[in-house]
């Protein structure tokens, strides 16, 4: 009953009054008071005037309510969706399953670095996937979702964001979205890939030590956005590439892939045991990074971390 009183909220324009929500619903004017009460307790703005009744005033509520996609497993806090989705997946979770929460306390990116969601104003969440594949072809899908959400956020914002390989989406060298993917595996079989999304959405301050590479969808835009909105637009988007990825891999997402990539025709240099100078060339089909360096070898990076270098030059 709750929802039906929020849905009739939603569809007024305007003020309505309690006893026409009581009417609607068949309830008391009482019963609709305190619902309207439950919402407010639960994040929702209702304005109350006397002679007028009620009025939702929009807002950033990011709960099962508020999502559309019907695979959703939604919690306020978290210590990580990507381990919560873990759990989940051990015990038998479907693939589709999508872990959701308002704020994580424990998240991490790529390389073991921490990335905790700013309650109200990111958004964190992981995609179970129980791909048919063998273990060391589970690495392409993060090439995948990272054509899905920048195709997302692109769509949402209107802005011209790049994917930095090898799936960090950013603009003018700033990262707005990290993606991790961690699987459970034997040695010929994947019993399961976890795919988590973190987006910097209605951020607005960033921390010292990242103010300097990290932004917003609220940031690049000067739009606050509805982060439930955000998370359905991106689930269209993995789905669609999943379905295009299983069928045939990266053979048909590898020029997608480089039309997006920040570091393709851009000098760059490997950190990491060994530094490799050289032009990017863009991706192969196995999602690695080729490096045409200063004597005209063809160098392949498959993992690490690749800056741009920005004199332009080996």
């Amino acid at each position: 009953m709750i929802n039906k009183v929020l849905n009739i909220l939603k569809e007024s324009k305007d003020y309505i009054s309690g006893e026409d929500m009581a009417q609607n619903l068949s309830l008391s004017r009482t019963a609709v008071w305190k619902y309207i009460n439950k919402l407010k307790k639960n994040g929702y703005d209702i304005v109350s005037v006397t002679g007028k009744g009620y009025k939702l005033i929009e807002n950033d509520i990011l709960n099962e309510n508020e999502i559309t996609y019907p695979h959703i497993y939604f919690k306020e806090e978290m210590t990580s969706t990507n381990n919560v989705a873990k759990e989940l997946a051990s015990k038998g979770a479907q693939e589709g399953l999508v872990v959701v929460c308002d704020k994580q306390s424990e998240g991490k990116g790529r390389l073991g670095r921490s990335w905790e969601g700013d309650n109200g104003k990111t958004l964190c969440f992981s995609v179970l996937l129980r791909p048919k594949l063998p273990p060391h072809k589970v690495s392409k899908i993060t090439i995948m979702a990272g054509i899905a959400v920048l195709e997302a956020l692109r769509e949402i914002t209107g802005c011209p964001l790049f994917i930095k390989w090898p799936n960090d989406i950013v603009y003018e060298g700033k990262k707005v979205c990290g993606i991790l993917t961690e699987m459970s595996a034997e040695v010929d079989n994947t019993e399961y890939v976890v795919l988590g999304v973190g987006i910097n959405v209605n951020t607005d301050i960033f921390p010292k030590n990242i103010k300097e590479i990290a932004t917003s969808l609220y940031i690049l835009t000067g739009e606050k956005y509805k982060r439930a909105n955000v998370l359905d637009t991106a689930l269209k988007y993995i789905k669609k590439y999943y379905d295009i990825f299983i069928d045939s891999e990266l053979k048909n997402l590898k020029e997608v892939y480089n039309s997006y990539c920040i570091n393709k025709d851009k000098a760059v240099e490997t950190m990491g045991k060994s530094t490799i100078y050289g032009i990017a060339l863009g991706i192969n089909e196995e999602g690695s990074l080729e490096i045409k360096t200063e004597d005209g070898k063809i160098v392949t990076v498959m993992s690490g971390e690749v800056s741009l270098r920005g004199d332009g030059t080996y």
